[in-house]
């Protein structure tokens, strides 16, 4: 029987438990202080034959059951969460590429339903250089508009997480994940706009101005 006393108090545990207590203290109750010279203390140590048989025929009337040891069973708990783990990530990678596709098909299809706007104004006497530089002009903009209402819609979650968390409303932000995601975007928006430009402005002027645009 102890008597603890209350020394301090914490709101903010940051994935502590809910109560403190000295190291010697609590290793007096667990399965590793009772698996070096303190037996019967919060585990069941295989390595007693009389232990051993006791469990067994305990557990003879449960098929299926098996007796392990701490590493045994720490290593099943490591392989689960690893599994989950993995699940999660091969998840979040799937929605991200259907978020990117989706994305990079209505750019690429917004982009070629323009061929005729193109080819008007070539026709007016604007060059395939000017073309390509307004549409470097849009992608910069579109590109820099997309990163910014990214940036906002995200920035109230990540204020939201770090005063629950930290009690701070800044947020910490790697800057290598940042930078890696605002390149992927950037990329994404360029490549997804100006390789079409390109390929629509290729097509004949009296093509295009006799299709019809839906």
């Amino acid at each position: 029987m102890i008597s603890p006393r209350v020394v301090a108090i914490y709101g903010n545990g940051l994935g502590f438990g809910d109560i403190t207590l000295p190291n010697a203290m609590v290793v007096d109750h667990t399965t590793s202080r009772a698996e070096h010279g303190h037996p019967g203390k919060g585990g069941i140590r295989r390595q007693y034959g009389r232990g051993s048989i006791r469990c067994g025929t305990a557990l003879a009337h449960y098929p299926g059951v098996v007796l392990s040891d701490r590493d045994a069973f720490t290593a099943a708990q490591a392989g689960s969460l690893a599994s989950q783990s993995d699940a999660s990530l091969i998840l979040d990678a799937v929605l991200l590429a259907y978020v990117m596709i989706a994305v990079v098909n209505s750019l690429v299809t917004a982009t070629a339903d323009r061929a005729r706007e193109f080819e008007l104004l070539r026709l007016i006497g604007t060059t395939r250089r000017q073309v390509r530089a307004m549409m470097r002009r849009e992608t910069s903009i579109l590109v820099a508009a997309a990163v910014i209402v990214g940036s906002l819609i995200a920035l109230p979650l990540l204020i939201g997480v770090s005063a629950g968390m930290t009690r701070h409303l800044v947020p910490s932000v790697p800057p290598l994940s940042t930078l890696a995601i605002v390149a992927v975007v950037t990329a994404l928006g360029w490549f997804s706009i100006m390789i079409p430009a390109r390929l629509a402005m290729r097509s004949r002027t009296a093509g295009v101005l006799n299709s019809r645009q839906g």
